[in-house]
């Protein structure tokens, strides 16, 4: 029997990115959503269909929250796609009325929020996982498979390198459950690709994290555009990151190279390989051949399979947690202009940091 879902949040483009999975999935049956009494107006600003053309679009029931639908409508997962300092409530809240979740990038904005979610996904013996789309990458998987099979001995330090998207001088941040004042801005969206990647290959404790930040590309933005990081383990080993989100054209690649004691193992990936850039398009690529496989229906595909057949996590919540905290310490050593220790010892929000 199929998996009855429902999608929590409609202002983002993971709304309609996992939506577009779920149809996709045999194992899923896609069956309503919660707007979050997010207005029309507001979602038309952010580019965003009407509630109703959500609903319209994909044949699917509405509701205002995550816990109201899936009591009406017994669901067993829900896609938390809401505003990042929503998540936590609407993911804990269906998870306390009996369904799984799956929580888009970021996890969510503090640590407190990420033990809020762990804590109700225990109590309730559900699943709870979050979309970390690095690695769903074809060749970064394959990469790292084989780095963790000894095909470079044991891993010494690794690098990770992500460039996606730009602000243009016309983006409309407030309203956006990402990208507007007071979500998880850049430091999350962007940081958790690199952060994962690093966490993922290295198995050992993050006790240190170093970052620089600042905004040279897009002065008319509200978040950095530019950053360069390292990360300390318990053991010794170290890992560096780059994140940018400042290329006009937009179009994303990412890198990972990993060093270890008998070899050295990388993957490049030009997500879009096949481009024509033309100037009537005000910046966006004309796209005729895709190289990367589509990340998001695998992450899905994964959850599934551990909810359907008792497979093991492949991102279990707490090293989601672990994720938000490496990216949560590079925010705030960029702000503060100093190596800062993990643990964090506290949980004060860090949305500025150049």
């Amino acid at each position: 029997m199929a998996l009855k879902a429902g999608v929590c949040g409609i202002g983002s483009f993971y709304s309609n990115a996992f939506a577009r999975s779920a149809i996709r999935n045999p194992d899923i049956e896609l069956a309503a959503y919660a707007h979050l009494d997010q207005s029309d107006d507001a979602l038309g600003r952010l580019g965003m269909k009407s509630r109703e053309a959500f609903g319209a679009q994909y044949g699917i029931r509405a509701y205002v929250t995550a816990p109201e639908m899936v009591r009406a409508e017994s669901l067993d997962l829900v896609f938390i796609t809401c505003p990042d300092n929503l998540k936590p409530q609407q993911a804990a809240g269906a998870m306390d009325a009996g369904a799984h979740a799956y929580i888009s990038k970021p996890m969510c904005m503090t640590l407190a929020g990420a033990d809020d979610m762990i804590d109700a996904s225990r109590r309730n013996d559900v699943l709870l996982s979050a979309l970390l789309p690095g690695r769903e990458d074809g060749a970064i998987r394959a990469m790292g498979t084989r780095v963790q099979n000894g095909a470079v001995g044991r891993v010494i330090t690794s690098r990770a390198w992500i460039q996606h998207g730009c602000f243009g001088p016309g983006t409309v941040f407030d309203g956006s459950g990402e990208f507007g004042p007071g979500q998880g801005g850049i430091g999350l969206s962007l940081g958790v690709y690199a952060a994962d990647l690093l966490l993922w290959l290295i198995d050992s404790p993050a006790v240190r994290a170093f970052a620089e930040y600042d905004n040279l590309a897009t002065p008319h933005s509200i978040w950095m555009d530019s950053g360069k990081g390292t990360v300390r383990f318990e053991d010794g080993r170290m890992g560096s990151m780059d994140i940018i989100f400042n290329v006009s054209c937009g179009a994303p690649a990412w890198e990972m190279e990993v060093v270890g004691t008998d070899g050295i193992a990388r993957a490049h990936l030009d997500v879009m390989e096949g481009i024509v850039w033309h100037r009537d398009d005000k910046g966006a690529p004309r796209v005729f051949y895709r190289a990367q496989n589509d990340t998001i229906d695998a992450a899905v595909e994964r959850f599934v399979r551990s909810v359907v057949d008792g497979h093991p996590l492949d991102v279990t919540p707490e090293h989601a947690r672990n994720v938000l905290e490496l990216c949560l310490a590079w925010n705030r050593a960029a702000a503060e202009h100093r190596a800062v220790d993990l643990p964090l010892p506290d949980d004060r929000p860090d949305m500025r940091y150049f």
